[in-house]
């Protein structure tokens, strides 16, 4: 089955007795997805603890049913009426960019969102925003001698998510912020705070093609300080500020027509000059293996 992918069940298996066995360990409810994934990351989390520093690269992405009406248990997905189900995955990553393996999964279908629900009910229920942290506590600690840093896109930007890293032995984050909170006990809000200082320096960066773009290298100011993220308003879990490492990269003078690359991300790894923001923003770059 490895060696043919993209082959159907019948033209995989070499005579009927294979194709017969194939289906029963297929349909069997006791064969689960983290079973069959059980040694592949065991292997991982063993490769993963020989480097000092592994990056889990964090994403969700939608595994598309639709042509397949009679199958059961899908829920919806895109904004046309497909079925299929949600995939979060993580994957271990070196800091030198090596794929190291998938550390965990999840699969799950998506829950329409109730007319009139009101905030507590929202908080109440499993949503998809519960796939990062939830992540993050699979897989725990990769031990005292291997930090594990979270990276994340905007989907990321949670404090429960923030709250998730710290619980754990030697781990941390990286995220992309996709709030504009107030910092440093409502003083200013992070674009803002972030973007009143000169640029310490400049990261050149390479843009992978996208959206009939050609790929390109980037020139990003940088700009970097330690802010103190206000907890938000009217959530009970989240009551506390959080101080973190802001690291703000813009690309100032785009191509004509391009869309300029703006990340500002947050961290738990502290940083005290141009290169130690300059790593950060080199980890964020490798958050695209999960895309390919």
């Amino acid at each position: 089955m490895a060696d043919s992918p993209d082959r159907s069940l019948p033209k995989q298996c070499e005579d009927w007795g294979d194709l017969k066995a194939a289906y029963r360990f297929l349909n069997n409810p006791k064969v689960t997805p983290e079973q069959i994934q059980q040694a592949h990351r065991q292997r991982v989390r063993q490769r993963c603890q020989a480097s000092p520093m592994v990056l889990a690269v964090q994403d969700t992405t939608e595994l598309d049913f639709t042509r397949h009406r009679t199958v059961e248990g899908l829920g919806p997905i895109g904004n046309g009426g497909g079925q299929g189900l949600l995939q979060h995955s993580t994957r271990g990553v070196t800091p030198e960019g090596d794929l190291v393996g998938v550390l965990h999964q999840i699969w799950r279908t998506r829950v329409p969102v109730p007319d009139g629900e009101t905030r507590r009910q929202r908080l109440g229920r499993r949503r998809e925003s519960d796939f990062w942290p939830e992540s993050v506590r699979a897989i725990g600690s990769l031990g005292w001698d291997t930090r594990v840093v979270h990276v994340t896109d905007r989907g990321g930007d949670l404090f429960e998510m923030m709250f998730a890293c710290g619980e754990q032995d030697n781990a941390g984050f990286l995220i992309r912020a996709q709030h504009n909170r107030w910092v440093d006990a409502g003083a200013d809000k992070l674009w803002s705070s972030m973007g009143k200082p000169a640029p310490v320096g400049y990261r050149d960066v390479p843009v992978p093609a996208r959206k009939g773009e050609p790929e390109r290298i980037a020139h990003l100011s940088i700009r970097h300080a330690r802010v103190s993220l206000n907890a938000p308003c009217r959530d009970p879990r989240s009551t506390e500020p959080i101080t973190v490492w802001a690291v703000y990269s813009l690309e100032e003078d785009p191509p004509v027509g391009v869309e300029p690359i703006e990340w500002m991300l947050l961290t738990s790894e502290p940083i005290e000059t141009l290169e130690d923001a300059c790593e950060r923003v080199d980890w964020y770059c490798l958050r695209w293996l999960i895309e390919e």
